[in-house]
């Protein structure tokens, strides 16, 4: 077996570890911030050039009358016509239909619903689909409002609304 027995007397002296280490650092700290500048500069033109190449639509601003007239192309058990009727069917408390979330007894009613709805409509969190052409609107309503999809309390709320600026669905989150 080798051992290698160290002396410091006859060991050569590492002055230039210290320096090679500094430029080292300093070069990182260059490097790294020259890369962030970087890709600030293309993260920003990045995002001009998608607003510019396809603007998102202003979210649409409907009188609490007119924005429940939206027409729903859902099929299965729950293809009524208006939003209400579409929500009532398939959110309600009383509602069978599986994998769905569902509004508390007191809210399951079209007076309340429309009110729920108004309010997250007027208040809540807009964000734009782009792929089905329509808007998310999301509004923690400070109070459980019904059941999300696994059963559990939410005062979460989600609208869907067109680019009319009609709701089509809504349901907790």
């Amino acid at each position: 077996m080798n051992t290698i027995n160290y002396n410091p007397k006859q060991s050569k002296p590492l002055n230039w570890l210290f320096p090679l280490l500094l430029v080292m650092v300093i070069g990182s700290y260059l490097f790294i911030h020259q890369v962030n500048d970087t890709q600030q500069k293309v993260t920003e033109s990045t995002t001009v050039t998608s607003v510019s190449a396809s603007p998102m639509p202003k979210p649409p601003g409907k009188d609490k009358y007119s924005r429940w007239k939206g027409k729903n192309k859902y099929k299965g058990k729950c293809n009524q016509k208006d939003a209400l009727s579409h929500i009532l069917c398939g959110h309600s408390f009383k509602s069978k239909i599986a994998g769905k979330s569902k509004f508390l007894k007191e809210f399951s009613n079209k007076k309340a619903l429309k009110n729920i709805g108004n309010q997250v409509y007027g208040q809540g969190t807009w964000s734009y689909q782009g792929a089905s052409k329509t808007w998310k609107i999301v509004l923690d309503m400070g109070k459980t409002i019904g059941k999300d999809l696994a059963g559990n309390p939410s005062s979460i709320v989600q609208l869907i609304v067109n680019s009319k600026g009609e709701i089509l669905t809504m349901f907790v989150l």
